[in-house]
């Protein structure tokens, strides 16, 4: 799927996460018809499975954009950030380059007391000293940490990280270089916002689970088994999306949808 140009890389990337979600491909099938372990989420089992096989570091960063491509990855949540824990960061430009997508992401609450966030600041942060933009390994003062709260970035990260950044490009003339810090300090401005932000966010639901079960029917497939009236299709699948059984992403992926002409009755 990676090797293939960026136009024929959302159908691979959907078929693959098709046959792999949904355990629909015979010769795919394992014991509960998915690689996917229950209970969790696919985006999680996705970046672990390219971490296990090794992943060229090339195709890492091509990976890392195809999934924020396809999937139309616009705020940060607790899958993603896990997610990102798990990616194999070999180079600086493939560190730079997963900020900068960071960097862009909607802040729609705070996980200070997820230990997944505090892992995810810890990684980034020990990056940052790896690469060499700071003298002092940020992430080492997370460790043992057992809740994020503004007043740990400000007294901790602030003086070990953040001051030391803004010195860096404001001494440095050379403007590429300075472009990159800029690039990190956003960074730790935009998890500090995050830290204060007094929405608490949550894991999605997951809805992983329920697939390819034996004693339970995937909701997929039995919305995809359905053959009664327009209408009535539409209120079954609305009638699952909001009990949460379903994601919009899943309504997208429905055999009934796939038709163009099936698409433009909906509308």
């Amino acid at each position: 799927m990676l090797k293939k140009n960026d136009e024929e890389q959302k159908s691979a990337f959907e078929q693959l996460e098709r046959e792999m979600f949904y355990g629909d491909h015979e010769k795919r099938k394992r014991d509960n018809e998915t690689i996917f372990l229950f209970g969790v989420p696919n985006v999680i089992s996705m970046f672990q499975a390219c971490l296990v096989v090794g992943l060229e570091p090339r195709l890492w960063e091509r990976f890392i954009d195809t999934y924020f491509r396809i999937k139309k990855v616009e705020c940060i949540t607790c899958e993603l950030v896990e997610a990102l824990t798990y990616c194999e960061v070999h180079s600086k430009e493939l560190y730079l380059s997963i900020l900068c997508k960071f960097n862009k992401l909607k802040i729609k609450g705070n996980m200070n007391d997820k230990k997944v966030y505090i892992r995810f600041l810890q990684k980034y942060l020990r990056l940052m000293f790896q690469f060499g933009y700071t003298r002092m390994n940020g992430g080492n003062s997370l460790e043992n940490l057992d809740k994020m709260t503004e007043g740990f970035m400000e007294e901790w990260i602030d003086p070990l990280v953040l001051d030391e950044l803004c010195d860096m490009r404001n001494r440095l003339p050379i403007q590429g270089i300075r472009e990159d810090i800029q690039i990190l300090i956003m960074f730790v401005e935009k998890n500090k916002d995050m830290i204060k932000n007094k929405e608490k966010l949550e894991p999605r639901k997951n809805f992983d689970a329920r697939f390819g079960t034996i004693s339970q029917e995937s909701p997929v497939k039995r919305i995809n088994a359905f053959t009664g009236t327009d209408e009535e299709f539409y209120k079954l699948v609305k009638d699952a999306y909001d009990k949460d059984e379903i994601s919009a992403y899943e309504v997208g992926l429905l055999d009934r949808l796939q038709k163009e002409e099936d698409i433009e009755r909906f509308n």
